[in-house]
């Protein structure tokens, strides 16, 4: 497949001297990448939780408003990657930033399930058009030369957002445990402007989350207009585009290339493994707390995977950059999905550890050349929409998957009763592992690549 292999070896200081020659609004999408990672973060880490705790919905219902919020997500990131392509990155980033301060705002201070809902669903909405725009944003800010190594920051920006929500997850919670630590309690806290408020401590982590939206939104305006490092230069396997478009246009175009769907393909088999990422966010949560105590540091372990993604994923580019990504992908996926058997055995500090450690080595190995692939592939002016559309199979999987968290929860691990947790992770495990296995039955149709001739 276009795309899937590196056209040529450069010496690793001539690529780091090609990044530092990028615009400034390369680290300024940085900043915005930071600062927006902990606050979706630190929201996905306590979703489930939040419904259960602050709203009372059990097991199968929380699961059920987390499969709206995630598949809405997907689904809604294939459009607005249209729409973030009609609009430009600046605008995009605008829009999105907006949407999520208002969302978090809603969900913090919703004194019933309507307003959490509506609240849950905005965000969903500036979610979605924010992922595509960023994937956007370090392609046309970095230097063609340097960009798998842009592509690699952008992932280690986000994972250090994503380590500093999991710390920030547990600073919430900590101030809300009973004396005894069995249980989470409301308290009274002072605000600015509104003054003393009940407040519960996922309430809390979603109206930090506000504040850091509004800090992203301002730092977005810095940005300047018509920024593009590919400017009047021939992009390889792209084809310029005259004007803009309508947005269905745009998908119209998009779905007549061949490339687009061996590509589509490939991301479909990863979705698979994606979802063992969906798992640790919403049902390792309930599981790890029910079997260890309300005073485990959620938080802090859920942090696990980022800080390694962090150390992980600049080591494991510079070893694999000239290796073809297919390779790479499937040997990250092969190994993400047999960290999920490590949770089969029984519950312990070691074992959640050992888990997320194994889950980030996979993931370093696959995710940053999925999201260079992406990018890469995309002619110019399509790239929020390749972004956009390579989230519906995801879309497909989580259908499927979140549902049973909530029924594998109720059923394998519940608040009280006899629990085989390993049970439910072994169904997980198994789930995720055909992905690694179908991926390389099918690695020429993907490479695009001829069946061998009979002799």
């Amino acid at each position: 497949m276009a795309g899937l292999e590196e056209t040529g070896k450069r010496p690793l200081a001539a690529d780091l001297r090609d990044l530092l020659t990028s615009p400034r609004e390369l680290w300024i999408a940085c900043a915005v990448g930071f600062i927006e990672s902990i606050g979706i973060y630190s929201m996905i880490f306590t979703l489930v939780l939040w419904l259960s705790v602050d709203f009372g919905y059990d097991d199968t219902g929380a699961a059920g408003w987390v499969t709206v919020f995630s598949s809405c997500a997907t689904l809604f990131m294939v459009a607005a990657g249209f729409v973030g392509d009609a609009l430009g990155v600046r605008r995009g980033l605008i829009v999105s930033l907006g949407l999520l301060m208002v969302g978090r705002l809603l969900m913090g201070f919703a004194p019933g399930r309507g307003m959490a809902i509506t609240g849950l669903m905005v965000m969903c909405v500036g979610y979605a058009a924010c992922t595509p725009v960023m994937n956007t944003a370090f392609r046309r800010f970095s230097h063609p030369r340097a960009r798998a190594f842009a592509f690699s920051i952008f992932y280690v920006v986000l994972n250090i957002g994503a380590a500093v929500a999991g710390f920030l997850v547990d600073a919430c919670r900590k101030p809300f445990l009973s004396e005894d630590g069995k249980t989470l309690v409301p308290r009274v806290v002072r605000l600015p402007v509104i003054g003393d408020h009940a407040m519960t401590a996922y309430r809390a982590v979603f109206l930090v989350g506000a504040v850091l939206a509004a800090v992203a939104f301002l730092l977005t305006l810095l940005v300047r207009r018509d920024i593009d490092t590919e400017r009047g230069a021939e992009t390889a396997g792209a084809t310029p585009t005259a004007g803009p478009k309508a947005p269905w246009r745009i998908a119209a175009d998009v779905m007549r290339e061949a490339t687009f769907w061996r590509f589509m393909l490939l991301m479909g088999l990863l979705a698979l493994v994606k979802m063992i990422s969906s798992h640790s966010h919403f049902t390792l949560p309930k599981y790890v707390l029910r079997e260890l105590g309300e005073s485990f540091p959620i938080g802090t372990f859920q942090a696990i995977n980022p800080l390694a993604i962090i150390v992980l994923v600049p080591v494991v580019t510079a070893l694999t950059r000239h290796m073809p990504a297919f390779r790479v992908i499937f040997l990250g996926s092969a190994v993400a999905a047999g960290s999920v058997f490590l949770l089969t055995l029984p519950a312990s500090y070691v074992t959640i550890a050992a888990f997320f450690l194994f889950l980030s080595i996979g993931e370093a190995l696959w995710a940053p050349r999925s999201y260079e692939l992406i990018a890469t592939i995309a002619p110019r002016g399509r790239e929020s929409s390749y972004m956009g559309l390579s989230g519906l199979p995801f879309f497909v999987a989580k259908l499927g998957a979140l549902p049973m968290s909530g029924w594998l929860l109720s059923e394998y691990c519940p608040p009280d009763g006899p629990r085989h947790s390993s049970t439910m992770w072994l169904v997980i495990g198994l789930s995720a592992v055909v992905a690694p296995v179908l991926m390389f039955g099918l690695r020429s149709v993907i490479e695009g690549r001829s069946p061998p001739t009979p002799r």
